[in-house]
């Protein structure tokens, strides 16, 4: 679902359009993003793409044993330099990430991020896969996580080291049930049973 930004209305610029959205009763649990100037609406995830995200997260705090990382599920915007303002659903940083940060997207530049997220729904699933696949590599993420649900797969993709910015194929295709490395400073294997 999208709707477009609107015109000749007091909400005329995109951001107020998108803030309005964000915060209408009648949307209550939807996660609006903007993607390209325009705004696109999720609908509220369903339990099982929660619990997904709820048992990533669960392994992070398990595994940063010296409190280095921080962990953002859901909720918080990311402002890149394309213009875009996206919801991962899931962000991992060093702890001191977004330190000063007050605004509801905060901008990805200089920020210590080692890896987002998506979980993947079918009406969210393409836009996982492309449009924020090329968003996230544009900003300079190293690690970006897939986790299908729909094909029972993760897709770890992480930047080249020749500074490009564009994700080639994944690292790792690691199919549910089977273990899954993360890379430093994460460290750690997921085992991706839990997801499905």
């Amino acid at each position: 679902m999208s709707a477009p930004p609107v015109d000749d209305s007091p909400l005329d610029d995109v951001w107020a359009a998108l803030a309005h959205v964000e915060h209408d009763p009648a949307l209550a649990g939807f996660r609006a993003e903007l993607l390209d100037g325009v705004i696109f609406l999720s609908p509220p995830p369903v339990p099982d793409h929660e619990r997904i995200i709820g048992d990533l997260a669960t392994e992070v705090v398990l595994h940063d044993s010296k409190r280095e990382l921080r962990f953002w599920a859901g909720g918080s915007g990311l402002l890149t330099e394309s213009g875009s303002g996206v919801r991962p659903d899931l962000i991992v940083t060093d702890k001191d990430a977004f330190s000063g940060a007050r605004g509801e997207y905060n901008p990805v530049a200089g920020e210590p991020i080692h890896l987002v997220v998506e979980v993947t729904s079918p009406s969210t699933r393409d836009q996982d896969y492309h449009r924020k696949r090329q968003i996230y590599a544009e900003a300079g993420i190293p690690y970006y996580l897939i986790i299908d649900r729909q094909q029972r797969v993760c897709l770890l993709h992480r930047l080249p080291d020749d500074g490009s910015r564009a994700y080639g194929e994944p690292v790792a295709r690691v199919p549910f049930g089977q273990a899954l490395s993360l890379p430093e400073p994460l460290s750690f294997e997921v085992d991706t049973a839990q997801f499905g």
